[in-house]
């Protein structure tokens, strides 16, 4: 009924279960319920996993949204850098500028 492999987590495979079921002795109506049990179990644990999925790529989305869309070495000097739908100037795109070393 469970197929288990060295590190593997067990699972129970679907098609087999009422016929272990019945192998053992186990009433008919009680084998239904069973098997509805885990099929309900495995849709429960998509559902979870799909939603943290989601979660995840919603807050990697949230934490990409600052890097800048043109790569700094790019930027013509005394052009501004920008970071997203803001611009910085000054002190602060000197900060945020990544600097190469130049070939000697």
């Amino acid at each position: 009924m469970a197929r288990r492999q060295p590190g593997a987590i067990a699972s129970v495979v679907t098609r087999p279960l009422p016929a272990q079921l019945d192998k053992a002795g186990v009433p008919a109506t009680t084998t239904d319920a069973i098997v509805a049990e885990n099929a309900d179990a495995r849709i429960d644990g998509l559902r979870s996993a799909l939603s943290l999925l989601a979660v995840v790529a919603l807050i990697a989305l949230y934490a990409t949204r600052r890097i800048p869309a043109r790569q700094p070495s790019a930027m013509p000097v005394g052009e501004p850098a920008t970071s997203g739908d803001r611009t910085v100037s000054g002190d602060a795109a000197d900060r945020e500028a990544v600097h190469t070393p130049r070939p000697r």
